[in-house]
């Protein structure tokens, strides 16, 4: 056995007099409290960096971590901004409109910056990103395309129109969320109607497919089909198509075939996603270089955008003055901007939830990791931020629920990660690459016809997790009547638009919800006072009275909710 050491005798003893501090009980230091503000949070330094635990320094190599993931997550939120601005600006078959496609670029980069930068200061999460959405483009390119076909005989007034649509759509839904923040009702959007919400969504991810075979073919379509299949199946158009279906299923298939061929490799589990998805690019630029085909020739054969004159980056707010739009035409498209005042509110909420519900508790820096966070400050914070943005000729953005999630597993776990990916997607603002004449039309399509294809695979299992009807048919009990307003949603947003089929899904919810209760007796049982025991002490004189005359009281069980037709069965 050691023996203990002891101190040398003439060695000078600690006592409590000369260290005060040791003879102190310790007390729990209490923990920071991030300042508020009236539509966010101010940021405190131990969220901005990780911070060594030993010195309260900051830790440079986790920074640097940080850093990293924050990039990588950069060159998605590059990818999605063009995939919105071919959303809102190429979907219409107005030459006009398309023509502002390299201007929407810009606009979705700005938009995306913005917003990052913005949550990445203000917001409660310190891993969130937030970025422009599919589901927003769609609804913008639609009132796009209805503002072209209003001023189709005065086409000089159409681009300015359609950015003052988008800037008053933005502001407009700014104000709506700060709305619903402020009056505390931003939980209440959890209860719209789930079929309605797939059906949307659903909407969205047919809109998404349609678009992509639309922009990789370069053909007009009617609806949901081509109106010349001849033109489809020409080389010009064919050959995208295939590598347009190709990339697609690699995308799906890839990261499951790459994790199987390298199990233990941290790489492949972090980025495999990205690879499969940025690998199909990499094969074009190789196969042009090889072949030595000239850009030029390469956006001729129709596999890119034509190129663009290079543009300053101050011409986000200088090309399309806003007195030259119709502000009557604007004024007539507020009723379908309810739609994006939704559908933004709704995908706030839904990103949230499904941000915070990925992890127990928050990263290392954050003073509250255990507390439930605040939906109607997170409306109220995305919604000024939309109006800044709006102000500044930007689009709306919120919680990015995939790059959120991606960033914390990749490290990204303090706002320096956020901020980072902002400036990432701001270094092609502020330069003015022409990306549009350099990625191939069939990689964008691929981008969001993979995305689209997932929503219309959430909608069409959704009977999975729905009960089942009591009808049989052909021996098995089909989904509810709910399973089938999804479906009547995506019907009627293919004939229509967007907005019909969230008006005809209300409609058909509404209609379901008055049949169940019409059927369902809002009495479930009866009794009365003498047989009836309540959990209230009563003294013995009531016992008294109960038991003479308690038969005269009537004690009914209610079901179901209370309307005209259930109020007067009751």
């Amino acid at each position: 056995s050691r023996r203990a050491r002891r101190a040398p005798a003439d060695a000078p003893r600690v006592t409590a007099a000369m260290a005060p501090e040791l003879a102190a009980p310790l007390v729990p230091q209490p923990r920071p409290v991030k300042p508020r503000l009236w539509f966010g949070y101010l940021p405190l330094w131990q969220e901005c960096f990780p911070l060594n635990p030993e010195t309260g320094k900051v830790d440079s190599v986790r920074t640097l971590a940080n850093i990293m993931a924050g990039c990588i997550i950069g060159i998605r939120q590059t990818l999605s901004a063009i995939v919105s601005a071919t959303l809102v600006f190429t979907t219409t078959s107005d030459v006009t409109v398309a023509s502002m496609f390299p201007f929407g670029i810009s606009m979705m980069w700005w938009s995306t910056a913005f917003g990052s930068l913005f949550y990445g200061l203000f917001g409660r999460l310190q891993y969130n990103t937030n970025a422009t959405q599919e589901v927003c483009a769609i609804l913008y390119g639609a009132m796009a395309g209805k503002a072209a076909k209003s001023l189709s005989d005065r086409p000089e007034q159409i681009p300015a129109t359609v950015v003052a649509l988008i800037v008053v759509g933005t502001v407009f839904t700014g104000i709506g969320s700060m709305l619903f923040g402020k009056l505390g009702v931003g939980r209440l959007m959890l209860s719209f109607p789930t079929p309605v919400t797939n059906g949307f969504l659903g909407t969205i991810g047919f809109f998404l497919v349609v678009q992509a075979l639309k922009i990789t073919t370069g053909v007009p379509f009617t609806y949901f089909y081509p109106r010349s299949l001849s033109q489809v199946l020409e080389p010009r158009s064919l050959c995208p198509t295939i590598c347009l279906f190709a990339m697609v299923m690699f995308m799906r298939s890839g990261p499951g075939l790459l994790k199987q061929l390298f199990p233990r490799s941290a790489v492949v589990k972090k980025l495999g996603g990205l690879i499969c998805q940025l690998l199909p690019l990499f094969l074009f630029f190789a196969v042009v270089a090889t072949l030595g085909v000239d850009r030029d020739r390469v956006s001729e054969l129709g596999w890119t955008y034509p190129a663009q004159a290079p543009e300053s980056f101050t011409t986000l707010w200088t090309k399309y003055p806003l007195s030259d739009a119709d502000w009557w035409v604007v004024l007539g498209s507020i009723p379908d901007m309810f739609s994006l005042v939704l559908m933004s509110i709704l995908c706030t909420m839904t990103g949230v939830l499904g941000i915070t519900g990925k992890f127990p508790g928050g990263p290392d820096g954050d003073p509250a990791p255990d507390d439930v966070i605040d939906f109607d400050g997170e409306l109220a914070t995305v919604g000024m931020g939309a109006i800044l943005s709006g102000l500044t000729n930007g689009v709306v953005t919120f919680h990015r629920l995939g790059s959120s999630v991606q960033l914390r597993m990749d490290g990204g776990t303090h706002r320096v990660a956020v901020l980072s990916s902002s400036l990432f997607v701001a270094v092609f603002f502020f330069s003015s690459l022409p990306l549009g004449h350099y990625i191939p039309k069939f990689f964008l399509g691929g981008l969001f016809c993979g995305s689209g294809i997932g929503f219309l695979e959430a909608v069409f299992f959704s009977y999975r997790s729905m009960p089942a009807s009591k009808l049989k048919l052909f021996g098995k009990n089909p989904p509810t009547a709910q399973y089938y307003v999804a479906l009547s949603c995506i019907i009627v947003a293919a004939f229509s638009s967007p907005f019909e089929g969230i008006g005809v899904g209300l409609m058909l919810t509404l209609f379901l919800f008055l049949m169940q209760s019409a059927r369902t007796h809002p009495v479930s049982s009866v009794s009365d006072g003498r047989n009836t025991m309540s959990r209230t002490l009563r003294p013995h004189w009531e016992l008294k009275h109960l038991r003479a005359d308690g038969d005269r009281i009537a004690v009914f069980y209610l079901q179901g909710q209370l309307f005209f037709g259930s109020g007067q069965s009751l």
